[in-house]
């Protein structure tokens, strides 16, 4: 289990500076003023800068902002592992969604919508953190939430900004989420933010260290991964996946999410661990910020340099070579090189960070 701070240190940031330049989102929902005052204490213990932190709410005139306690450990674990990982951003702003508390599904798509209306619309951040999906692409598409999600995550890639989206946490499985039992064990489904082109789907693995020493990962068991139904190959993944490709692949890439070695979280007055890739989509969010900060935040959409880059020069990432995320050995397994459980692995940012273009400041 491990401190925010702590994944700077063990995903090798080395000299890559903080991320004190560039803006970060968070897309959340709800009623958010223990989530700040748990950011406020994280800071303050850790001796850390404190960020400028808004709150904005994305609902139509009206909406309900209802406080949730399954909703504080999320939006505080995201928080948290932003500002710990990437060394401070130049600000943090939250985009809540509309949340009433009560119901079984309190954040529907439609209600994510609305905050990453906000977020793209505002063009104010470079970096979006996205912990809150878990619906399949199936109820995506059935609902009509998948074209009206892509509009905006591709006017996002237009505009520079980059979407860290978690891949979810029921493994080959994502439907599961929805209620939808799958007939056999080789129905897959995946996520339907994660499964957008426009977007950097963020596995999950177990991670292992000696320390803060980086030892080794394997995929974890609930990870999701797999391969769209419905969204086309992006070309910048057409190399990897090859010719015979011809919907979209995920996830890109993949860090700490099992809870038996994921994040301890200030939840006022005490630390709570907690993992999923709602930790791993953060994670990558604070290490892309970094960059962004390191490259004047010129860079935009991380997808392509990934692949440009590590396809070349697999040493710049840890390859997960084992590990499933499917049930009696179905499922996908992890492999040497990009794989649909952990993509490409995760990065070893200071070496990835060297292969990047130069930008003056």
């Amino acid at each position: 289990m491990h401190d925010p701070t702590e994944f700077a240190t063990i995903y090798h940031v080395g000299d890559t500076p903080a991320a004190t330049d560039t803006m970060v989102g968070i897309i959340a929902a709800g009623d958010l003023t223990q989530v700040e005052q748990n950011l406020d204490d994280f800071v303050s213990q850790h001796q850390l800068d404190a960020p400028a932190v808004h709150v904005v709410n994305a609902g139509p005139a009206g909406s309900p902002y209802e406080n949730d306690d399954a909703g504080n450990g999320e939006w505080s674990m995201d928080s948290q592992t932003i500002i710990g990982v990437s060394g401070g951003v130049k600000g943090l702003i939250f985009y809540a969604a509309p949340d009433n508390g009560q119901e079984v599904r309190p954040v529907t798509p439609e209600n994510i919508i609305y905050a990453y209306d906000r977020a793209v619309g505002d063009d104010v951040v470079k970096v979006i953190s996205d912990s809150a999906g878990g619906d399949s692409e199936d109820y995506y598409k059935s609902e009509g939430y998948l074209d009206a999600a892509n509009v905006l995550f591709k006017q996002a890639v237009a505009q520079g900004q980059t979407i860290s989206v978690g891949s979810g946490d029921d493994g080959a499985y994502d439907s599961v989420y929805d209620g939808i039992n799958p007939k056999s064990p080789t129905d897959y489904s995946v996520d339907g933010e994660a499964a957008s082109p426009y977007v950097v789907a963020v596995g999950g693995t177990t991670l292992y260290t000696n320390g803060t020493t980086y030892s080794s990962e394997t995929a974890w068991s609930s990870t999701g991964g797999g391969v769209s139904k419905y969204e086309a190959i992006p070309a910048w993944q057409t190399s990897v996946l090859g010719s015979s490709a011809t919907k979209r692949g995920l996830p890109d890439v993949a860090f700490d999410a099992d809870p038996s070695s994921g994040v301890l979280v200030d939840l006022g007055g005490f630390s709570e661990p907690i993992g999923g890739t709602s930790l791993s989509a953060p994670i990558f969010a604070a290490l892309w910020a970094r960059l962004e900060t390191a490259h004047a935040n010129q860079l935009g959409f991380a997808a392509p340099w990934l692949y440009r880059y590590i396809a070349k020069n697999p040493v710049v990432v840890h390859d997960v070579v084992e590990g499933n995320n499917g049930q009696n050995g179905y499922g996908y397994s992890a492999k040497r090189g990009w794989d649909y459980v952990s993509g490409w692995g995760s990065l070893d940012v200071q070496a990835f960070n060297r292969l990047l273009p130069v930008v003056a400041n």
